[in-house]
């Protein structure tokens, strides 16, 4: 089972690598401002569950000021041009939303599908134990 731990340290290390690209581009003059902003965001992913909470606020208190006071910015990017994207999307065409959908779409047919699979326990061994709580139980005898 995937618990909320390990998506934590792989958000860290995404957010890590966002820092470290940041840090090398070279043609962003807030490079170090986008760098800092984050690595402390990687910081609080990564260790945010062991340190207290004191300096986790510290940490976003920074991460504030790092992206208020100077502001954080983009390097140039090497992007299409519009002609170029145009010719793309035609070249595509509706194909292009083929992996938008095919997400939602197997979603749906493992929920669907996995209610009768072989593999799942039958329903007679799933043992659920309903549990009163102290307000049915003080009122359920009037």
């Amino acid at each position: 089972m995937i618990r909320l731990e390990f998506i934590y340290v792989l958000m860290g290390i995404l957010t890590g690598g966002i820092a470290i690209v940041n840090a090398r581009d070279g043609s962003n003059p807030r490079r170090v401002n986008n760098a800092l902003f984050w690595g402390l965001y990687s910081i609080t992913f990564l260790f945010g569950s062991y340190l207290p909470d004191l300096v986790n606020g510290l940490l976003v208190i920074a991460m504030v000021l790092t992206a208020s006071i100077r502001g954080l910015g983009q390097g140039a990017s090497d992007a299409t041009t519009v002609s170029e994207r145009q010719a793309s999307a035609r070249r595509w065409g509706n194909r292009l939303f083929i992996p938008a959908l095919t997400i939602p779409a197997v979603t749906l047919a493992g929920t669907l599908g996995l209610n009768t699979c072989l593999c799942m326990a039958p329903r007679s061994s799933i043992r659920v134990r309903s549990r009163r709580s102290p307000w049915q139980s003080r009122f359920s005898s009037r």
